[in-house]
């Protein structure tokens, strides 16, 4: 099989599979800059182009990222041979030209799963998919709201500086000298409302703690904590998550981490294909005995690892 090169089947400009990774991380990087500069506009108009911006840069360097890694894990369906070819860089058997404009990709919230089960980046929660929200409602129904948009805004600037990091640019140069400092000063902000969210979190955790221990007689309590602490976990949904046991930072009995399987990191294309699951990256953590409940990034500014051995023989 021949190995498309620079005259290959991407867009004019592009050039071959081994540009990919490039062309989308600077198309992202254009978008975050956009997206800074017009996020606090009186214009509506400029209000929507900030949304969608702010969507499409997160989606961009998301994927840049896996590309980076190998365009393959931009693929969406085994059973798409067209874009799996056009994603390893292979010409069509019979020499068939292949319109690149017609590939399929992975969602954008995929690619952030993705990135995140690869351990590219720390943490990505459900929550943090309202970037992907804002954008859908300003491209398809030309809605923005500029609370919500002033929150994806600063959950953009913590991936895009987390992208920053992998692709080894400095901030200047990634933000460009006019967003520089506010990108800074919106990355500082978003640390410091973490920590203090995850305080009060823990605040309230040993409220209810005390709470129930002044409740309940002493030579009672070590029995219904252990009762409540192996009540299953509540807050998973979705039917391929897993679980596992971690002790709660606050009450110090055993909690419930949920979150999925990630993928060893593979050493050829081959063993992708067939890499276990045998890391757990946790995605919340739950405890039923002070009520305390992390979910993204707060995990890890609770001091929770994101990642946790994970069992395959474990029916949990």
């Amino acid at each position: 099989m021949e190995v498309w090169g620079k005259e290959g089947v991407w867009p004019t400009g592009l050039g071959g599979t081994d540009a990919l990774a490039n062309h989308l991380r600077e198309t992202g990087i254009v978008y975050a800059r956009r997206a800074l500069e017009q996020y606090c506009s009186w214009d509506s108009i400029q209000l929507l182009d900030a949304a969608v911006a702010i969507g499409s840069s997160v989606e961009l360097l998301a994927k840049a990222m896996l590309a980076d890694v190998s365009p393959v894990l931009l693929q969406e369906r085994s059973d798409d041979w067209r874009s799996a070819l056009l994603f390893a860089g292979v010409a069509h058997p019979r020499g068939k030209k292949m319109d690149s404009l017609l590939v399929r990709s992975l969602s954008a919230s995929q690619a952030t799963k993705r990135l995140k089960a690869l351990g590219l980046i720390n943490a990505w929660s459900d929550a943090d998919d309202a970037v992907f929200t804002v954008r859908n409602a300003a491209s398809h129904m030309g809605l923005v709201d500029a609370e919500t948009l002033q929150d994806a805004v600063v959950i953009m600037v913590r991936f895009c500086d987390a992208a920053r990091e992998y692709f080894k640019r400095d901030v200047e140069s990634w933000w460009g000298v006019e967003n520089a400092e506010l990108a800074v000063r919106l990355l500082t902000d978003a640390e410091e409302r973490l920590a203090i969210l995850v305080g009060a979190l823990f605040s309230t955790a040993r409220q209810v703690l005390a709470r129930r221990q002044q409740g309940v007689p002493r030579e009672l309590q070590e029995a219904l904590f252990s009762s409540l602490a192996d009540a299953r976990p509540s807050i998973s949904s979705d039917p391929s998550d897993v679980t596992a046991r971690l002790l709660c930072p606050v009450c110090g009995l055993e909690g419930w981490a949920v979150g999925f399987p990630g993928l060893r990191f593979p050493g050829d294309q081959a063993e992708l294909a067939m890499a276990r699951q045998e890391v757990m990256e946790v995605e919340s953590f739950q405890c039923h005995v002070c009520g305390l409940l992390l979910a993204g990034e707060e995990v890890a500014e609770g001091g929770l690892p994101g990642r946790l051995r994970f069992d395959l023989r474990d029916p949990s």
